[in-house]
């Protein structure tokens, strides 16, 4: 807020706001401790069945849409004792607090930007980075001893600035649904995120659109809006052309889509990669990395990504690895003897 303040009046501001919340470690102020305390005391596997139903009923999401299987690796709910349940519960009210406790000061910049007259001419945007987070980091071999030396995770001190709490796979489940796994995987739990756009420039109707955007278009739009050219030459020195694709026109209503059928996006990640053309997906999760295991989705008709097509389809699954293949050329990937994820069973 003292940025803008300080902003020039005759030239628009840029302001970017890279909060924390709600990551890791699970802290909060003393008065949001127990502001959700017992809201999840229901469990991960009921209430992911509740939000993937409440979805479907609010049209967030197709009425044929498919819950993909819960994760083996992940103790039933049920089988947890009463003092796990507490504790597991426990996670989720916390993450809940900091998700409030992100959305009051929000609220405050929204507050300000109206107090100042400027709110009817800002365009906000609102974006996650990745999907949910599976991270345990207390028990995680590759930050102890350290985490758990330094830091107290006994219940009552969880969600307190001297604890180091995650809420683990088992939550991230929860959090990710429709979609399959979550944060590192390639898998629409991995990257499929919340995007929220409103403010001046935005004339299409509002609501909720399912159409592929990635971060690579939101420079070209805001270039766009700015009556900006990317250069093509800076400190005497050529430069890479911009990638991604300015979205102000489907902001305006003029446009329905922003990609069209033949645009390819692609990337790889902590050995796990994929490509989607159009409504098609191919995605890799296999650790060691193998090439022969790419999978094939309609991601379209199948959010969930839990009918792999590369049998049935062959033609298609051939297409989608010249693609790949193309990429991988482009930007030089090496694929590593091992993978250097944290191995789970996603069977």
């Amino acid at each position: 807020m003292e940025y803008i303040s300080n902003a020039k009046k005759d030239k628009p501001f840029f302001a970017y706001l890279t909060y924390t919340a709600p990551h890791w470690p699970l802290q909060v102020p003393d008065e949001y401790l127990d502001k959700y305390k017992g809201k999840y005391d229901i469990g991960y596997d009921a209430l992911r069945v509740l939000r993937f139903k409440h979805q479907k009923a609010m049209g967030i999401i197709p009425a044929n849409a498919k819950l993909p299987p819960r994760l083996r690796s992940i103790k039933p709910w049920n089988q947890l004792t009463p003092e796990e349940k507490k504790i597991e519960s426990r996670k989720m009210e916390l993450y809940a607090s900091m998700v409030d406790n992100l959305d009051k000061h929000i609220g405050k910049i929204i507050a300000f930007l109206k107090d100042s007259k400027q709110f009817a001419n800002t365009l906000i945007v609102f974006k996650s980075d990745n999907g949910a987070g599976a991270e345990d980091f207390y028990n995680n071999p590759g930050f102890g001893p350290f985490i758990p030396k330094h830091y107290d995770n006994s219940y009552q001190n969880m969600g307190k600035s001297s604890s180091f709490v995650s809420y683990g796979p088992q939550w991230a489940q929860v959090g990710a649904a429709p979609f399959k796994l979550f944060k590192e995987y390639p898998t629409e739990g991995g990257i499929n995120t919340p995007l929220i756009i409103s403010g001046k420039g935005v004339t299409k109707t509002p609501g909720i659109e399912n159409v592929f955007i990635n971060v690579m278009d939101l420079a070209p739009t805001f270039l766009e809006i700015a009556h900006l050219s990317y250069p093509e030459i800076y400190n005497n020195k050529k430069v890479m052309p911009i990638l991604g694709q300015s979205f102000l026109s489907f902001m305006q209503g003029k446009s329905k889509t922003i990609h069209d059928t033949n645009y390819v996006y692609c990337l790889e990640h902590y050995g796990g990669c994929l490509l989607i053309k159009g409504n098609w997906k191919i995605t890799n999760t296999s650790d060691p990395f193998d090439e022969a295991a790419f999978e094939l989705y309609k991601i379209d008709e199948d959010w969930g990504e839990t009918k792999d097509l590369s049998k049935s389809q062959p033609k298609k699954l051939l297409e989608m690895m010249n693609e790949w293949k193309i990429f991988k050329n482009k930007v030089g990937i090496i694929p590593l003897d091992k993978g250097e994820r944290v191995h789970l069973d996603i069977n």
